[in-house]
């Protein structure tokens, strides 16, 4: 499971929220903390509401894994620690045995290393240490296949797994990797230097060779469903100029489908710019949408802020109409099958790392 890294903070404001008595409370928020850790920066999520990014322990900068409390236990957040001396460590995905997967540094010189954590326990490199050739580890899935980026000169996806008892690695092409299916399927996005995205299917029993199939626009994460999450531009025109925004879309059967704007409709004339930020295993989307007034010249501000919650069941969600009063939702960086989210939220003008469970959504 995994999540973009190119955040879009979203700072929204309480004046655009809807009255209080408009609120339904479909989500309660669970502070992630513990261990001593400060500056937490989520992000990916589990199945199990487990999460895995990075954190400060003691000034050091280290990755973590986080297990919420169950009726038996209490919340656990575990430094994860780094290789040898490195010192530097952080996490950026996780599957559904907690297994970690990311990325180490020796020092402010030398290249970070795609590195894996295996039940929460030491640290691994997946490649030979190598000052010269950068490497990160971007998605794992139950599995234990890793998906990751290695930078040459030019970046590229690596697919790493268990072959025979032995752990092979394979470059499958130009490309930055958005994540692994429960079969082994890997979409690669568009890197900007001409080669289009893809997504690589597996065809050998041993998993490391396959097919690329070409995806248009702007896929960034794929669900166990084959559903793609992205963004699709058009092309909007008033008297000050031509634009080409972003909107949030769904890649499904081959075609994109818009994802509409949540309960707060943008003004008359707004047009929309976001992106979608995370898909879990059931195709539930979340992300960001801006709205702005093309009746008005440039430059622009958003009228409307937003981060949302889709799904075929409850259609585009305002999340921030469904926790509590006193809570702002900011940053979306996950969800789960079962609808956990994971996000950043202030409350009393402090902001937190957090875990959105769903109460009656």
């Amino acid at each position: 499971m995994w999540n973009r890294s190119k955040l879009v903070v979203i700072a929204v404001m309480a004046a655009l929220l809807p009255p209080v008595g408009a609120r339904a409370q479909g989500y309660t928020p669970v502070i992630i903390q513990g261990g001593g850790a400060t500056n937490i920066y989520p992000q990916a999520i589990n199945d199990k509401g487990q999460v895995a990014g990075t954190a400060a322990f003691s000034g050091a900068t280290r990755a973590f894994l986080w297990t919420p409390a169950t009726s038996t236990t209490g919340a656990v957040m575990k430094n994860l620690g780094t290789y040898k001396s490195y010192q530097w460590s952080n996490g950026t995905a996780l599957n559904n045995r907690g297994d970690v997967v990311g990325r180490v540094q020796a020092n402010s010189t030398s290249a970070p290393q795609a590195t894996y954590w295996q039940g929460g326990g030491a640290a691994s490199l997946i490649f030979p240490a190598n000052a010269r050739q950068q490497s990160e580890a971007y998605a794992i899935n139950d599995s234990r296949q890793i998906v990751g980026e290695y930078t040459g000169q030019t970046a590229q996806t690596f697919l790493s797994q268990m072959v025979n008892g032995t752990r092979q690695t394979a470059i499958l092409g130009y490309g930055w990797p958005g994540g692994i299916t429960s079969a082994g399927k890997v979409l690669v996005r568009y890197n900007g230097t001409g080669y289009p995205a893809y997504v690589w299917t597996p065809s050998t029993s041993n998993g490391m060779t396959g097919a690329a199939t070409a995806i248009t626009e702007g896929p960034w994460v794929i669900s166990d469903l084959d559903q793609i999450a992205g963004d699709t531009t058009y092309t909007i025109q008033n008297q000050w100029g031509t634009y080409n925004p972003d909107k949030p879309s769904l890649y499904v059967n081959g075609a994109w489908t818009d994802i509409p704007f949540p309960s707060i409709p943008p003004p008359s004339g707004a047009w929309v710019n976001g992106g979608a930020e995370a898909i879990s295993s059931t195709g539930r989307v979340v992300g960001w949408m801006n709205a702005y007034d093309l009746t008005l010249p440039p430059p622009y501000s958003p009228t409307v802020q937003t981060v949302f919650v889709s799904d075929s069941s409850n259609g585009t969600r305002d999340i921030n109409t469904l926790v509590p009063v006193g809570w702002v939702v900011t940053d979306v960086y996950g969800i789960n099958k079962t609808g956990q989210i994971l996000a950043k939220a202030t409350s009393g003008g402090v902001s937190y790392a957090v875990l959105l469970n769903p109460s009656s959504n």
